[in-house]
């Protein structure tokens, strides 16, 4: 059993009953990014951090629980199929890692799952980007600056406009009990 804390965060929570409560209808592809802020490779006084060994310091997606683990509690099934690809060494040319790696899955069903693994590249830091698509509605996670959690549902409305996910909490919190 792995205990992925990611799992729990309110809007993780949130999207994971509203899959439960049919709102979205059928999942067929999501996708998390989890980009890391690359100054934790050292500390304070210079000396290389556990990160610097045990992520950076190997190739691959050395880190995918926290992506992955929230998109599998929504799928609720078993991946089938895992391919990984990297971009190459760019711009931290003293770790083996590559700038960002990429996995996807396919799930016993067929759904696509795409996790990004960033630990190098120069940028600030997104940790927990998540995006879930399914036949009668999505979900999007803040990208950046002044973004919020957004969902559109078919159910709705048809007018394809992006509704705040805070909106639903009572909703699904209550039905949930």
């Amino acid at each position: 059993m792995m205990a992925e804390n990611y799992c729990y965060i309110k809007e993780n929570v949130l999207i994971k009953g509203m899959v439960r409560q049919g709102l979205f209808d059928d999942i067929y592809f999501a996708d998390g990014e989890y980009v890391h802020d690359k100054n934790l490779h050292h500390d304070s006084n210079g000396m290389p951090t556990w990160i610097y060994y045990w992520q950076v310091g190997r190739n691959g997606v050395t880190f995918r629980t926290h992506s992955l683990g929230p998109i599998l509690e929504w799928f609720d099934e078993r991946i089938s199929t895992v391919s990984c690809l990297g971009t190459g060494v760019h711009t931290d040319p003293e770790h083996i890692m590559e700038d960002t790696v990429l996995m996807l899955c396919k799930t016993e069903s067929g759904a696509l799952i795409k996790i990004r693994l960033d630990m190098l590249s120069n940028r600030p830091p997104n940790v927990a980007y998540y995006s879930l698509q399914e036949t009668k509605g999505c979900y999007e996670a803040p990208r950046g600056l002044g973004d919020d959690h957004k969902v559109w549902l078919a159910s709705d409305s048809m007018d394809y406009a992006w509704k705040p996910l805070k909106g639903y909490e009572g909703r699904i919190c209550r039905s949930n009990g």
